[in-house]
């Protein structure tokens, strides 16, 4: 490996050899990487070899891995991802894990117990599936899951059980004594009505931006300026689309 070489690029075609090994360590800090879903799959070959790539790399500080070929894969499991990056749990400051298409591969992978040990972890971009168990929050608390380095935490596309973990970041408030923003990039395809969150979970709403807490949203096209007033119920205007499509 060059060993002044400081950010790498690999596509989806790059495949890593075996032999690792044998590579000197380099000096990159900043490495994208585009893998397939099958990443989170045990005894898939392809990717066997990344431990031992990410072990050569004791400068690196920003990674971004971008999920493409999102398909179902079957059970898999968050963990093997995470058991990769941790020759670099030390050193990593910016961590990206976005999905390219959709997300309907996450629904069989298991999501990792902590990401804890990467204490100098600055930035955190994933899809809330990948870290935060399906199960009701306050039954395991986000503080023993996201390491308190965070300043940025970013979920990609998250479904309305995200709210219930927003809460955990107000009760934790000390503990993420770093965390600067938290951003929600919402998505319609996964469930996601702005509007229906923001009529029935305004209190929260209220307090998270109290809390520093930045929404970001990708409308549909289709927005309209009512739904962002805070008298605005959602059933109302369902019912006056349905009366108004019996006169059409």
């Amino acid at each position: 490996m060059l060993p002044e070489l400081q950010s790498l690029v690999l596509g989806l075609q790059c495949y890593l050899a075996e032999y690792a090994d044998a590579v000197d360590e380099s000096s990159i800090t900043e490495l994208e990487t585009e893998c397939t879903t099958e990443i989170y799959k045990s005894g898939t070959r392809r990717y066997a070899p990344f431990r031992a790539f990410f072990g050569l790399m004791p400068c690196l500080k920003n990674l971004t891995m971008g999920l493409s070929d999102a398909r179902s894969i079957g059970p898999g499991n968050s963990v093997l991802v995470v058991d990769m990056l941790r020759p670099v749990a030390s050193t990593l400051e910016v961590l990206r894990i976005n999905s390219l298409s959709d997300m309907s591969f996450l629904d069989g992978i298991a999501p990792a117990p902590t990401l804890t040990e990467f204490q100098h972890l600055r930035e955190l971009t994933v899809p809330p599936e990948l870290i935060l168990p399906a199960i009701s929050p306050g039954q395991r608390h986000l503080t023993s899951i996201i390491p308190d380095s965070i300043e940025i935490l970013a979920f990609d596309r998250p479904t309305k059980a995200i709210l219930g973990w927003m809460k955990d970041v107000l009760v934790g408030r000390e503990y993420f004594s770093h965390r600067k923003k938290i951003r929600l990039l919402l998505r319609m395809d996964r469930g996601m009505a702005w509007y229906d969150i923001q009529w029935r979970r305004i209190r929260v709403l209220r307090r998270l931006r109290k809390a520093g807490v930045e929404i970001v949203m990708n409308v549909p096209r289709e927005w309209r300026k009512e739904w962002e007033l805070l008298d605005f119920d959602p059933a109302v205007s369902d019912i006056v689309d349905f009366l108004g499509g019996l006169t059409a």
